[in-house]
This record gives C-alpha cells, sequence and structure tokens, in this order.
C-alpha cells in the first residue's frame, strides 16, 4: 500500500519473522502494526533475499515471490507466500529449490518477475552453480504459481545463462518485466563489462536475447 511495507528476517528459534509497518510520511515515525512468522525453522531466509508481489487476491492480502539462499548450505530457492495485512497471518504457498539440496553450496539468487503469462503468475530465479567462493557459471530457472490452486511449478530447468566464471555480488536483474517480455541487466565482474538484454517468456520458451 502507499503507507505500509514488511521487513522479514530469520529467528533460529520460530521461523521467518514477518513485520508489517506503516510510514505515514515527513518527520512521523515508523510503526510496527504486527509480528508473526510463518513457523518453517528448516528453511530460513538468507544472505540477499528478494520479495516481489506477484498478486492481489483480495483486500489487503498480497501473494509474495521471493528468492534467496537457505541458511543452511547456501541452496537457492524460490518460494512464495500470502500475507494477509487484515488477518494478520502469513502462509506459505510453496517452496523449491532450483539445485536441489545435495552436494556443494551454490552461491547467489536474484529474480525477474515476468507477469502474467497464460493465466499464472510468473518469475524467473538466476543463480550461480558454484561453492563457497560464490562463482561460477550463471544459470536461471523460470516458475509458474497458480493462483487457482495455490501451486507453484518449475516450468524451465536448470539453464546456463552466462558461462565461464562469475561471481554474484555484483549482479542484477530488473523486476519490471511485465507479460512475459522485457530486459534484464547483468554487471560481469570479473569482465568489468554491463550487459543488458531482452528477454521473454510465453509460457512455453524463455528467450534471452543479446
Amino acid at each position: 500500500t502507499d503507507e505500509k511495507f514488511v521487513m522479514v528476517c530469520p529467528d533460529v528459534s520460530v521461523g521467518n519473522v514477518f513485520k508489517v509497518c506503516t510510514y505515514t510520511g515527513g518527520t512521523s515515525n515508523v510503526t510496527i502494526d504486527f509480528t508473526i512468522n510463518d513457523g518453517d525453522t528448516t528453511n530460513f531466509i538468507d544472505r540477499g533475499t528478494q520479495f516481489i508481489v506477484i498478486n492481489e487476491p483480495s483486500a489487503n492480502v498480497y501473494t509474495l515471490a521471493a528468492t534467496g539462499l537457505t541458511r543452511g548450505g547456501a541452496f537457492p530457492y524460490v518460494r512464495v507466500y500470502d500475507l494477509d495485512i487484515s488477518g494478520q497471518t502469513v502462509t506459505q504457498r510453496g517452496i523449491l529449490y532450483p539445485r536441489g539440496t545435495s552436494g556443494t553450496g551454490h552461491g547467489g539468487a536474484k529474480m525477474a518477475n515476468l507477469g502474467e503469462v497464460g493465466g499464472k503468475k510468473c518469475f524467473a530465479s538466476f543463480y550461480l552453480v558454484g561453492g563457497s567462493s560464490f562463482s561460477g557459471l550463471l544459470q536461471y530457472a523460470v516458475y509458474e504459481y497458480n493462483t487457482s490452486t495455490n501451486t507453484l511449478v518449475e516450468v524451465v530447468g536448470d539453464t546456463v545463462y552466462k558461462s565461464g566464471t562469475n561471481q554474484d555480488s555484483k549482479y542484477y536483474f530488473s523486476d519490471s518485466i511485465t507479460d512475459g517480455t522485457g530486459l534484464i541487466g547483468y554487471y560481469d565482474r570479473v569482465a568489468n563489462v554491463a550487459n543488458i538484454a531482452g528477454c521473454k517468456w510465453d509460457g512455453t520458451t524463455f528467450t534471452v536475447g543479446t
């Protein structure tokens, strides 16, 4: 809304804690409206989690998609929540791991909002196939969230976006993509070159231009 925002952080004892806050502008103080948690003590958000609003199913209810790294093992994940401001509840609708949760960890995780395609809310997750050095191949996967059934599905699996040695501390992707078409940006920290490309998701194929 115009006056509210949400903060999220992990708490080892209780899960991921959401604080819904209000700021009315000017010199007024920020106030915390309420604090809730998802009760998930296995999948803590960690290291650069991103949230985007992908749906508003009813008044004061916001569907949030998120990507980041799990606290243990640094495995990238994508997940969806319904945050109900009026009811003061948060409900996890699904969590998936593009690289699984075995073997060595993987660095970095970013998100590109692909908007609504084929009646589903879509987004891509970009992440590095690397180890503790947070470097390696930059890959992506594409996800659809069905608002009718509250299900999150991976529709495009691990796909290389940029080969070579990449590092996650300097790359980013746009979240302003709508209806499957838009721009993404990537900063290659090793080559010191910025890349901007168009991309399109048509419900079947995810295409990234040059």
